[in-house]
């Protein structure tokens, strides 16, 4: 519902064809924080799922200690 509503707004502005009509992308995607997760999870020699698992639980240790 959200995108037509967008599209149309953007062309009332007056914004390019190219942008109005682009196939929508997930942000980690297009900011490319995708693959950075994924060649710090290669280095670190685990999954992205893994590595992301991991770091949370180190974060909230630390943060429950701080606390």
């Amino acid at each position: 519902m959200r995108k037509p509503l967008l599209r149309a707004l953007a062309r009332r502005l007056g914004l390019p064809g190219s942008v109005i009509d682009r196939q929508k992308r997930a942000i980690q995607y297009s900011t490319g924080v995708a693959g950075v997760l994924r060649k710090i999870s290669r280095r670190e020699e685990r999954s992205v799922s893994a590595y992301l698992s991991e770091r949370f639980e180190r974060l909230k240790r630390g943060f429950l200690r701080e606390g």
